[in-house]
């Protein structure tokens, strides 16, 4: 019996819940003391525990499982690194109530947050990578931060990503950037959303403990060639080229390549030494072409030649590359001209010509050849020269300049060669066009003159220009008493010269001809634009020659002075006050041709000067000529174009005089003078005009502002006249009255308020309204 008891209390403490009889009995069954007892059990109870006792407990198929989980990856690229967050999202149930270890992720993933539904758990490491650990059956949700350094290859970048070995992942990656060629292994299902600047690509991933994410950058051009070659002969009346193209393919896809133009007879086209399909698309013979990777493409193909009554020639239609080298053989010894311009290494192979030439990126090539000359001919230099001079003395000098143009018609140079007489002195040698590296000066076998070899930095053909300066002292013999040759530049080892010289006149001095010997006097009209334009002194002789050693002798003279030709016009005001007439008058001078340097300015009887001013005014003075007083004015530079002068002046009027003439200045050597007269009273008198002869009256509104502006009183009077013979005459009447006192001011209103107070005061405020006249 004890036995029995010993097995109900097993089998109530192991098995499942038993049935609800059984519970009831067992409830029901008397509990005996400690020393013995008995239980009853019916006898179907006790067949099915025994039954149970026989069996095994059945263990769980697992300790743990990960069911769905998400994955959201990030790519930061930082300049040259690229990296990438990953946010984890899994569900784990454990399934006993007994210490687990549940792997999470592999080994290689930077770990930086772990937590179970909102709080932060720590991860183990173990033989398998990071693992979490529990002892209690139960269901929860793991969030992991951690992140991923990216691997750069030739063919893009790889990002191994270390994940859960979930059921199934949802994957989320977010790209910064868009048109990138992306995949993702293992996946399914991969679909990519483009916005303006990143691009997001969604998958879903089977069970698996790493993700290989690569990308590169898509291609904009599937193809590109970058380097051709071509290979050519004359055959007939055709050229007969083969060329070579290098063609790199960037995708795996069937691209069409266009080759060379349809104008071109073609022959044949291999790809990578294989017969290739010819197709005509677009105006271009174009074949297919796939496979990623460099391929050789090579076309045959031929031109014809044209001549057009000139040199033999040839046009081909070409693709642009990059880099394009062309060899052309020719029989014979040829000259060959590329265009568009490229430098052409010919050299001679048994009784043939190879030129070879790389071209700029152009959609043409044209080669044309004629016969080469002998070199013996070709060392031969055949030059001309024109040389332009222009001359004129200062004090005790005389400066020269001298232009020479070559004209090289045959070879080419880097030496020239001039001379020039012995007594000058060579200031500086350029070229405008740059090229001059130095000059040096040697003894000639010409008596009285010098060779001057002027150094280029490059061998030069065509035309070419030299600029030289050069200067000569004058000695004190060198006058206007002795004459002097004037000191041309020639060119050595030419052809032909022809020359032409000007002689300037300066302020100081002109040059005179005295004797002259293979020059003809010509106009200044036949001194070409480059040299006229440049000289700014008065050309006073023009000569041309075609002798190389032209005879022309000079002397210096002092250039006689021709006043410039002006007019003026003299704005006055005058000024009436108690005792006085003053006068202020503003002289416009507009200088028609040449220029002037003095001035006189004309005074009437019986005025004071204030003061006069102007501009580059050096000095001035008060003299007396037969024709009356003037102003006598000196300025310290050639005055030209518009300028202004101020005189300010006064005079005494007698008081008991009947009238008062109006003092105006005139301008002396102005061929057309005109004036303009304003007249105000700075003091209480009444002025009327009795005499204007030539004069006619104009409106205030009329006067120049300059004028107006000098006014501090009404404008009484105005006139305006043309200076001429007889001259203008203005008389005034000024009476004086007596000042009569008036009323200045009257009250038109008043108010006035009194308040009285209490304490026997009183305020009163007046209001008056006044009005002034």
């Amino acid at each position: 019996m004890k036995n029995l008891i010993a097995i109900v209390s097993l089998v109530m403490a192991l098995t499942i819940p038993v049935s609800a009889g059984l519970a009831l009995e067992v409830a029901e069954a008397e509990v005996l003391p400690s020393g013995g007892g008995e239980v009853r059990l019916p006898l179907p109870h006790y067949t099915n525990l025994i039954n149970q006792l026989s069996h095994d407990t059945r263990p769980a198929p697992a300790a743990y499982a990960i069911g769905q989980s998400h994955l959201s990856v990030r790519v930061n690229d930082h300049d040259d690194q690229v990296t990438a967050t990953v946010a984890a999202t899994l569900l784990i149930e454990t399934f006993e109530d007994e210490w687990t270890l549940v792997p999470i992720l592999p080994v290689g993933a930077a770990l930086k947050q772990a937590s179970i539904d909102g709080r932060p758990v720590q991860l183990i490491q173990g033989p398998d990578g990071l693992s979490w650990s529990t002892d209690k059956a139960s269901s929860v949700t793991m969030q992991l931060l951690y992140g991923i350094d990216a691997r750069r290859s030739d063919a893009g970048f790889v990002l191994p990503i270390p994940t859960p070995q979930a059921a199934a992942t949802n994957f989320v990656l977010d790209f910064p950037g868009t048109g990138i060629d992306l995949a993702v292994v293992p996946s399914s299902d991969l679909r990519a959303i483009e916005t303006e600047k990143t691009t997001r690509y969604t998958a879903s991933i089977p069970a698996t403990s790493s993700i290989l994410v690569s990308w590169r950058a898509a291609s904009k051009l599937p193809y590109a060639i970058s380097r051709a070659a071509y290979e050519g002969e004359l055959s007939g009346d055709s050229l007969l080229w083969n060329a070579r193209f290098q063609v790199e393919v960037f995708s795996g896809e069937l691209i069409t390549l266009p080759i060379m133009p349809n104008g071109v007879t073609l022959n044949d086209i291999r790809i990578d030494g294989e017969v290739a399909t010819v197709l005509d698309e677009d105006g271009h013979f174009a074949t297919l072409l796939q496979g990623r990777g460099s391929h050789d493409v090579s076309v045959a193909f031929q031109v014809p030649i044209t001549t057009n009554g000139g040199a033999p020639n040839a046009r081909l239609s070409i693709p642009r590359v990059p880099v394009s080298r062309f060899d052309l053989l020719l029989p014979g010894r040829k000259e060959v001209i590329v265009n568009p311009g490229a430098n052409v290494t010919l050299s001679e192979e048994g009784d043939e010509t190879k030129a070879t030439a790389f071209i700029p990126m152009s959609d043409a090539v044209t080669f044309s050849w004629t016969n080469a000359v002998p070199i013996d001919l070709r060392a031969e230099l055949r030059a001309n020269a024109s040389l332009y001079h222009a001359i004129h003395a200062e004090e005790g000098v005389l400066h020269a300049r001298a232009i020479v143009v070559y004209e090289i018609t045959r070879g080419e140079t880097s030496i020239l060669e001039l001379q020039i007489p012995a007594d000058t002195q060579v200031n500086r040698i350029f070229a405008p066009t740059g090229g001059v590296s130095d000059w040096a000066e040697s003894s000639s076998d010409r008596e009285g003159y010098k060779n001057i070899k002027v150094f280029l930095d490059r061998a030069v053909s065509g035309e070419f220009m030299l600029d030289m300066t050069y200067e000569r002292l004058l000695s004190a013999a060198a006058g206007q008493e002795q004459a002097f040759a004037v000191p041309f530049v020639s060119a050595q080892k030419v052809h032909r010269q022809r020359g032409m010289a000007a002689l300037l006149s300066s302020p100081e001095l002109t040059l005179q001809p005295a004797e002259e010997s293979g020059v003809t006097r010509v106009g200044e009209n036949q001194l070409p634009a480059f040299l006229r334009n440049e000289i700014t002194l008065t050309v006073a002789h023009t000569y041309k020659y075609i002798d190389p050693t032209p005879g022309l002798t000079v002397r210096t003279v002092v250039p006689e002075r021709k006043q410039g030709r002006f007019d003026a016009q003299v704005d006055t005001l005058i000024s009436i006050g108690e005792v006085t007439m003053k006068g202020s008058a503003t002289i416009g001078v507009d200088v028609k041709s040449g220029t002037i340097d003095v001035l006189d300015i004309r005074l009437p009887e019986g005025i004071n000067v204030l003061g006069v001013s102007g501009p580059s005014l050096r000095s001035h003075e008060e003299s007396e000529t037969e024709e009356g007083r003037i102003i006598h004015m000196e300025f310290t530079r050639e005055m030209d174009g518009q300028f202004r002068i101020e005189v300010n002046y006064e005079k005494i009027m007698e008081s008991d005089a009947q009238e008062s003439a109006v003092p105006t200045v005139t301008v002396a050597g102005a061929e057309v003078e005109h004036g303009r007269i304003a007249i105000e009273a700075l003091t209480a008198v009444e002025v009327q005009a009795t005499a204007t002869d030539h004069l006619s009256a104009m409106d205030f509104n009329e006067l120049p502002q300059q004028l107006v502006l000098k006014t501090t009183n009404p404008i009484l009077l105005a006139y305006r006249y043309v200076h001429v013979t007889p001259p203008f005459r203005l008389a005034l009447k000024i009476t004086r009255h007596e000042q009569i006192d008036v009323q200045v001011a009257a009250v038109e209103h008043a108010s006035y308020t009194s308040l009285f107070t209490r304490d026997g005061l009183a305020v009163t405020t007046a209001r008056l309204i006044v009005r002034n006249s």
